[in-house]
């Protein structure tokens, strides 16, 4: 799963990597963690704000979805619609895994060679009576480096499908051949502070190298 990432890209740069029409306005996050509201950028291109974490429309209560698997995603009735009509991008420049099992467990933080933005596939639904509209991440299996840490990883989409993936009339064939073909290779990872473990804590120290011991 991907349950946290960051996003302290400088947003002149951000701006000029997801072509928007406007520099957002945004402070640097070292821990963005689910429940949180996310930036993420919509048809036009343009960036709005959005709940991470969503309820299905059919769900009475319970536990907010963070993530969608890609296997299946346009068949699962939980994501169907929103796969189909309410696709987005999610910027960040980093997100954290965990791997071990009780005190061994450790997180561990994946970013780019360069440190440079890049776009999870996600998708948004406009929220239930009350609730504010809301996004989920989508995962498919880890590969490469990242198998090592942990089995599922972020669908990061590639920069020349960003426009396929926004487009309302894309067709299903297509999104299905975005999703199988991630961008999966060249991530650098090393181990995080245990900081990052609590969502409340979003700090520069959440990014900084820990020990590998």
């Amino acid at each position: 799963m991907c349950a946290r990432f960051t996003l302290t890209t400088p947003p002149p740069l951000l701006a000029r990597h997801f072509g928007l029409r406007e520099t957002p306005e945004l402070s640097p996050r070292y821990n963005v963690a689910p429940s949180q509201p996310v930036p993420v950028v919509c048809p036009g291109p343009r960036l709005v704000t959005l709940g991470w974490g969503l309820r299905p429309a059919w769900a009475r209560g319970g536990r907010r979805l963070i993530n969608a698997r890609a296997e299946g995603l346009d068949r699962r009735p939980a994501f169907r619609a929103a796969f189909r009509h309410r696709r987005c991008l999610v910027p960040a420049d980093g997100f954290f895994e965990w791997s071990g099992e009780g005190a061994q467990r450790r997180p561990f933080l994946a970013r780019r060679p360069d440190g440079g933005p890049f776009a999870v596939a996600g998708l948004w639904e406009p929220g239930k009576a009350g609730e504010g509209p809301a996004c989920v991440l989508v995962t498919t299996a880890a590969r490469g480096v990242l198998a090592g840490i942990h089995h599922r990883m972020p669908v990061v989409i590639r920069p020349e499908d960003y426009a396929a993936w926004l487009d309302p009339a894309a067709p299903p064939e297509r999104l299905s051949t975005l999703l199988a073909s991630p961008l999966d290779t060249g991530w650098e990872i090393r181990p995080a502070p245990r900081l990052v473990n609590d969502p409340s804590n979003d700090v520069p120290a959440c990014i900084e190298p820990a020990d590998p011991a």
